[in-house]
């Protein structure tokens, strides 16, 4: 049994636990959507493994091959173990007597193998329910990452604004010009709108706000915070992919929406997504320089 097929068994196990009760036909393919587009975003980063000469083979296998050239021989250390026996990889990597493996990234997924990779994942998504859910795991990941907390996407809530915004344009305590949200004062112009996430936590809920002020995404603080200085929030961070997202999100079921229109749509965000993976893939490989086992 393949590990995507045990993982999506596992993940409606613990699902049909907690609820008491069997899944149905619709709950399993969201189970099941949701672990393989996991995989596949893991297997972007398994290339960039592969490219510095840890390599994953069939069974959960894993090879390190320190050099390349037969003269060094002596030099080289190959040791071969069952992943799937570890509780730690950390054991599995202290256990390798090499001293430094410099980093070679002839291998390094393309641009246009990530874009595959990322295509194939979105033209998957067949409701609004799902791009949406799709979007909001990127976020809640890295939400995660910067605040080293475990929020999940069903913590999340995107919406986007239009005409119903008023945005006026302040300064923060250091001089940097910023945008606020306010009630009475409107002299910024917001037809290409403001997005808001939501995250709904047990302690607290909080928000992010950014707008698409001319092309460019800033964030947007409300009426009364105080502001030291400008600073962009991960929603600036991650916009493109937000912001596609929702629009794709309205537009996948509309009857009236021409096929060639509907393209440029999903098209935008996959070009999004592309951009972010393959920007987190360089920063793997420029933030690595060299691997010390």
């Amino acid at each position: 049994m393949g590990r995507t097929t045990d993982e999506i068994r596992k993940k409606i196990q613990i699902k049909e636990e907690k609820l008491d009760r069997k899944l149905t036909k619709e709950e399993r393919h969201k189970i099941t959507k949701n672990v393989k587009r996991k995989v596949a975003r893991e297997n972007l980063v398994r290339g960039v493994f592969m490219a510095i000469g840890i390599s994953i083979g069939a069974g959960g296998h894993a090879l390190l091959t320190a050099g390349s050239n037969e003269n060094t021989n002596k030099n080289q250390v190959e040791s071969e173990m069952n992943l799937e026996d570890q509780n730690d990889r950390q054991e599995f990597v202290n256990s390798l007597k090499v001293d430094t493996v410099p980093i070679n990234i002839e291998n390094q997924l393309t641009e246009e193998q990530i874009r595959e990779n990322v295509e194939k994942e979105i033209n998957e998504l067949e409701t609004p329910e799902e791009i949406l859910n799709y979007v909001k795991d990127i976020w809640a990941n890295e939400y995660n990452t910067q605040n080293n907390e475990d929020i999940t996407k069903e913590q999340v809530k995107f919406y986007k604004e239009r005409e119903t915004v008023n945005v006026f344009r302040d300064t923060a305590t250091n001089g940097d010009t910023i945008l606020r949200e306010g009630k009475e004062h409107s002299n910024i112009n917001t037809d290409a709108g403001v997005i808001t996430a939501y995250i709904n936590k047990t302690d607290n809920n909080t928000k992010q706000k950014i707008i698409n002020y001319f092309g460019i995404y800033q964030t947007l603080y409300s009426m009364d915070e105080n502001v030291e200085k400008y600073e962009d929030n991960l929603l600036v961070d991650l916009a493109s992919i937000i912001d596609c997202g929702i629009d794709w999100s309205v537009v996948i079921n509309q009857e009236e929406t021409e096929y060639s229109v509907k393209q440029i749509y999903i098209n935008r965000l996959i070009d999004a997504v592309t951009e972010y993976e393959s920007r987190k893939t360089k920063e793997i490989e420029q933030n690595s320089g060299e691997i010390e086992l």
